[in-house]
């Protein structure tokens, strides 16, 4: 048996979840399809609530770049 998930890459696939949804749905077995947007907001809202931050451990400023005028 295989499993498969359908997630759409990016926010300009607004709407097209639902469509995809529908006709997965209409031509065969059970296929997820993971709406971009929704997701984004779930995961956003998750940190939100968890109390995530961005690490600055991680996200350091650049260096200092010695400019030639």
């Amino acid at each position: 048996m295989s499993h498969c998930c359908q997630a759409l890459g990016c926010t300009g696939m607004l709407g097209v979840a639902a469509a995809l949804r529908e006709r997965l749905a209409a031509e065969g077995p059970f296929v997820p399809v993971v709406d971009p947007t929704g997701a984004a907001i779930m995961w956003l809202e998750s940190q939100v609530r968890l109390g995530v931050r961005p690490s600055r451990t991680t996200c350091l400023p650049p260096r200092p770049k010695d400019r030639i005028a």
